[in-house]
């Protein structure tokens, strides 16, 4: 079924870009005229993308949705890789202009702001618009951040906002690094090393932080990819060898399809435009351990630069302030069975997500009822 959506491009004036004067480039989809979801109107969803990217104005929704007016954005600095529409401002990865970038958006679905052309959202799409229920997803790490705009500014937004939902989000730093698996291979142009390995230095839950062993961590400078890893054989250097199947690089020695102790573990790492940012855990161990010898390197985000860094990107240290500024915020964690990304088959992402929500007494739930996806698409019915 083609969708049925209006699309409009806005450029919503926003101080997040740094000027007075700057813009951000956002794409409204709305209903036709006469199919809201509700004879009121139709609620609001703003959508965030994962990963660091600075920006995406398309629509990650089904047809069956065009009954929602849905929101998307370009946060400051960044460019949409299709139509190549750009917002002002410098893209400070998803850190305290993208936060108040994001408050902009809402509150321009929520009719309190105005385009450049002195428009509200109520005179560019064809529906009445439900200012009292808009709603947030994000996509992976976009999880992240729509938890981290209530928490700052959730007394401005609480009038509006009603729920956030969350797709498979690494809401701790050990998770968006992926410090668990699996692992980022290195391959041949064309190919892709899919896996699913688990670090086996993962040995316990915690709703902050995750119980890693980090004795073996080391540093090789001449390797650009991956500089920080479990060095499970000793030797000093990230350690692979070629799996004739793929032609990638893993880690995997034996090739037995299971990583273990003596079996080297690769680190990733998240930029801020100048270093790199090691999840929280691994950049302490890095200090406590004098990985570095007492030299520490510029392009490595320090202990303290690295907190920094995710105190504002760590759903899992927001939730609290996030659900004391919106009362009655509520929560959906999405997930599946085979993660986009995790491989720990225990999923403690989602477990995280979930207890953060209930920690503070709100409504969450796991996925929707099975019920409400069939009435939405009855091809499920009878599947598992």
């Amino acid at each position: 079924m083609p969708s049925a959506l209006t699309a409009v491009d806005i450029n919503l004036p926003s101080e997040s870009t740094g000027s007075p004067n700057g813009t951000l480039a956002i794409r409204v989809y709305a209903p036709a005229a006469g199919k809201a979801r509700y004879p009121e109107g139709a609620p609001v969803v703003v959508q965030v993308q994962g990963g660091d990217a600075s920006g995406f104005l398309g629509n990650n929704f089904p047809p069956e949705a065009d009954d929602l007016v849905t929101i998307a954005l370009v946060f400051p600095g960044g460019t949409d890789p299709i139509t190549g529409r750009s917002s002002d401002g410098v893209y400070d990865h998803r850190g305290p202009q993208s936060i108040a970038a994001l408050r902009d958006v809402i509150l321009y679905a929520a009719g309190q702001l105005k385009d450049d052309q002195g428009r509200t959202i109520d005179d560019v799409v064809p529906v009445p618009v439900l200012h009292d229920n808009i709603g947030l997803i994000g996509f992976s790490n976009g999880g992240n951040i729509v938890v981290a705009v209530a928490a700052l500014y959730g007394e401005e937004l609480a009038p509006y906002l009603r729920y956030i939902i969350q797709w498979e989000s690494p809401v701790s730093s050990q998770i968006a690094t992926v410090d668990l698996g699996r692992v980022r291979m290195q391959c041949p142009a064309g190919k892709r090393g899919e896996n699913n390995f688990v670090n086996p230095r993962y040995t316990a839950y915690g709703p902050y932080t995750l119980e890693v062993d980090y004795s073996d961590l080391a540093y090789d400078p001449s390797n650009p990819v991956f500089p920080i890893f479990h060095d499970g054989n000793g030797d000093g250097r990230y350690t692979t060898v070629v799996d004739p199947a793929t032609g990638c690089k893993t880690p995997d020695l034996d090739l037995d399809g299971v990583l273990e102790l003596d079996e080297d573990f690769p680190l990733g790492a998240y930029e801020d435009g100048v270093k790199r940012v090691y999840s929280r855990p691994v950049s302490h161990a890095l200090a406590e351990r004098d990985v570095f010898a007492g030299a520490w390197p510029a392009d490595i985000a320090t202990p303290e630069e690295a907190d920094a860094y995710w105190d504002l990107r760590e759903a899992v240290r927001l939730y609290d302030e996030a659900l004391s500024k919106v009362p009655g915020l509520e929560g959906m964690v999405l997930a599946s069975v085979q993660d986009h990304v995790q491989s720990t088959p225990d999923k403690p992402h989602i477990r995280q997500a979930f207890e953060g929500w209930r920690r503070n007494s709100a409504w969450v739930q796991i996925n929707p009822d099975p019920a409400y996806l069939v009435e939405v698409f009855p091809r499920l019915k009878g599947r598992n």
